[in-house]
Formats: C-alpha cells, structure tokens, sequence
C-alpha cells in the first residue's frame, strides 16, 4: 500500500498499512484499527454486525416499480409479500461506488 510501512510483531506474518499515524506503539507492539465492510449480500443480520462492528452497506432491490435498500427498507419476508402481490422476481444492484466511499469514510 503507498504509504505504508512494516511493523514487527510476535506473530509469522507482517502488515503493512495505508496510514502509519494509525499505529500507537504500547509494549514492542503496535494496536491497529481494522474496520469490516460489506454489501448486504454478506446476511449477517443487525445484531450479528453490530456484535463486531460490521459496517454493512445495502445492495438496491427493485420490485413493483420502487427501489427499496436492502435490509433498511425491505427485509426478507418484505421480498415474499412484494414478489406475491406484483407478481414480479426482485432485481438487485450492488451498492454504488459513492456508497461504498461514504461506508468507507465514515469507518475511519
């Protein structure tokens, strides 16, 4: 990564890191601040993500003629009862690059 620099742990493996001003030296090691995002296509459900502060961004989902966000909007059973009364399959996008740059921004 441009920027980064190796550290030395008591571990086999070595890291290197897109901001060094993000490692505190304590005891011969370095803490690091790792933040976990995906797209709602991962299913982890609220409470799982935020038992292990998952940032999880929500894949767009078109039924019926609306746009609905995946697991903000619309869960699951949401999906069934829309895919009944319309009569139509969902059709789903990947969140959008802003999306995922403004998950990516505010995890920081």
């Amino acid at each position: 990564m441009a920027g980064g620099r190796p550290f030395a742990t008591n571990q086999s493996w070595n890291c290197r890191i897109a901001s060094p001003a993000a490692m505190t030296a304590r005891e011969g090691s370095y803490d690091i601040m790792v933040n976990i995002i995906t797209d709602s296509t991962a299913d982890l459900g609220e409470q799982l993500a935020r038992e292990h502060q998952v940032h999880v961004v929500p894949l767009s989902v078109y039924i019926g003629g609306k746009t609905y966000r995946d697991g903000v909007d619309l869960g699951a059973e949401d999906v069934f009862r829309l895919v009944e009364e319309t009569g139509e399959l969902p059709k789903t996008s990947a969140p959008t690059i802003a999306e995922f740059k403004e998950a990516f921004e505010s995890a920081e």
